[in-house]
């Protein structure tokens, strides 16, 4: 089963207060939802992942990356300014680069040992930065990117982990995820109701999953599903596109790679095709 994430919370009335919990295996909507619990002024118990509690490092970036981008939807609003504008201006929407790579505050331990010790202080969180960044520079879909960018990827990564079965995205939703593919195979599907899916691609460790973040209207145009055990770098799409648009550089690069991908998916498409007529 996919990684869970647990905020615990309450709504303080008069003298009296009750704590509930919302359970998510987005670690995107469990970051939108702790900014809506900071924007309401409720009180924030616990944040948990698969049951654990987050070490108070951890925690506290959460906190305050929250804090920050909440601050930036609310200069954005105010003075009528896009967040490049207020980043430069203020440094808000910047936030989210400051998490560290082990990777972001609410992010899964992978397999591999440098992130399993994560939790320990700040030489296992070096150890874990440094891991992150050497796998992100040597996965085939980012070879070459200057240091600057993959410096970047390398604090808006995290790992995830899904199960054999586990979908990891449905077609028509909203496509605000970018995977590389390190251990393990993905089938790409096309739902047909009634029937088995119709396969497109098996991807697997060096493939990219993703694309649709970067172009509108921002949704999944096929089903994802872990065939076997499957660890993948995750990045937010949303705030990669946010940062393409001030570095103009780094969007061509990410173009030209997703421009093969998209060629690649097309060639694969058009074999099932022909596989379907005969």
């Amino acid at each position: 089963m996919p990684s869970t994430y647990t905020i615990e919370y309450s709504a303080l009335f008069r003298k009296h207060s009750h704590t509930t919990h919302f359970t998510t295996d987005d670690p995107v909507a469990a970051e939108e939802f702790v900014e809506e619990l900071l924007e309401r002024g409720f009180a924030i118990r616990a944040i948990k992942h698969d049951g654990q509690d987050l070490p108070p490092r951890q925690f506290d970036r959460v906190i305050r990356t929250a804090a920050e981008l909440l601050a930036s939807q609310r200069i954005c609003a105010s003075l009528g300014i896009k967040a490049d504008e207020e980043q430069n201006r203020f440094g808000f929407s910047a936030a989210f680069r400051r998490t560290v790579a082990s990777g972001h505050a609410l992010s899964p331990r992978s397999d591999l040992s440098a992130l399993q010790t994560a939790r320990k202080g700040s030489k296992d969180d070096a150890a874990a930065t440094k891991a992150m960044a050497t796998a992100i520079a040597e996965h085939p879909f980012l070879r070459g990117l200057k240091p600057e960018h993959l410096r970047f990827l390398a604090d808006s990564a995290m790992y995830m982990r899904y199960e054999p079965g586990d979908i990891i995205f449905h077609e028509s939703e909203p496509a605000n995820r970018f995977y590389l593919i390190e251990q393990g195979h993905v089938s790409l599907e096309f739902d047909r109701q009634d029937e088995p899916p119709a396969p497109i691609q098996i991807i697997g460790p060096g493939d990219v999953l993703g694309w649709s973040w970067l172009f509108p209207p921002y949704h999944w145009h096929f089903d994802a599903r872990a065939l076997e055990p499957v660890t993948a770098i995750f990045f937010y799409g949303t705030r990669l596109r946010e940062q393409c648009e001030m570095d103009h550089l780094l969007g061509y690069e990410l173009m030209k790679r997703v421009a093969q991908v998209l060629i690649n998916r097309l060639q694969a498409t058009r074999k099932e095709l022909l596989k379907a007529i005969r």
